[in-house]
């Protein structure tokens, strides 16, 4: 029987040869390895694949792991793991370790640790969501004195009132009403004041940074920001390392080191 273009799980057999008596097939695996491997051990399904794939963790179309369908076994490779695409339970769409899937340690699309991150948000006061770690560390920089930046936060007098302390469904509330989403930090609009309502946002990582006590200020064309402002402005002639260099290694005047181009870099 001819078994060329033959395919047998992730092998599809390209010739086969005789060696010391023994059908060798070569074969061309999914990830596009091409090995020699014995045609009856292709056949047999004791070998799936060049190695990429144990036989002990290959999936099976239409089968379910958890909360998980395997849709097909068209594998990728995604970052040097090989993948299958499933679909979830909740409607999701994704692909998926192989070998996590038969192994039974990923169980769904990531629905399930959602689901219990908000049983335990709902059991202990928001404990485990990300608001809660916020006002947490909040609390800890302003309180615990073995806190790394406590002497820039509760060593300089700043705390946290005692609405948001007391109370985490208040800063709950109030995050949610304020513009909060993944991805923001929160900001103290006087760098002096406290954390409270009337003195705080939500704000880009960027944003925040630009409201540091020790931000380098600089003046140009009659106005004052901080260097990674001007660094963005399209007046300023160098990106931000070299400003940077100019303003502390070099100490040069602020309008000079903002507007003077670089022969090196064209912003």
């Amino acid at each position: 029987m001819n078994e060329i273009g033959n395919k047998y799980s992730r092998l599809e057999i390209l010739s086969v040869e005789s060696i010391g008596g023994k059908k060798i097939a070569i074969c061309r695996c999914d990830c596009g390895v091409e090995k020699k491997i014995r045609l009856d051990r292709v056949k047999t399904g004791v070998t799936v694949s060049c190695g990429c794939v144990k036989r002990k963790h290959s999936v099976d179309i239409g089968r379910k792991y958890g909360r998980l369908t395997v849709e097909s076994i068209e594998y990728v490779r995604e970052h040097g793991h090989i993948k299958v695409p499933v679909v979830c339970e909740c409607g999701t769409r994704k692909n998926v370790g192989v070998t996590e899937l038969a192994l039974g340690v990923t169980k769904s699309c990531g629905c399930i640790v959602v689901e219990q991150v908000k049983k335990l948000s709902y059991r202990h006061g928001g404990n485990g969501t990300v608001l809660y770690l916020i006002l947490s560390g909040m609390k800890a920089r302003c309180t615990n004195e073995k806190t790394c930046n406590y002497k820039e936060y509760g060593g300089r007098g700043i705390s946290v009132c005692d609405e948001w302390s007391s109370d985490f469904s208040a800063f709950e509330s109030w995050s949610l009403n304020n513009g909060f989403s993944k991805g923001l930090q929160i900001d103290r609009i006087d760098t002096n004041g406290n954390y409270e309502p009337s003195n705080c946002r939500w704000v880009t990582p960027k944003e925040n940074g630009n409201n540091r006590r020790n931000n380098v200020l600089l003046s140009a064309f009659g106005e004052t920001k901080t260097m990674s402002q001007w660094a963005d402005d399209e007046r300023c002639m160098v990106n931000y390392p070299a400003l940077k260099q100019r303003i502390s290694k070099y100490k040069w005047p602020d309008y000079l080191a903002i507007t003077t181009p670089s022969r090196k870099y064209k912003k």
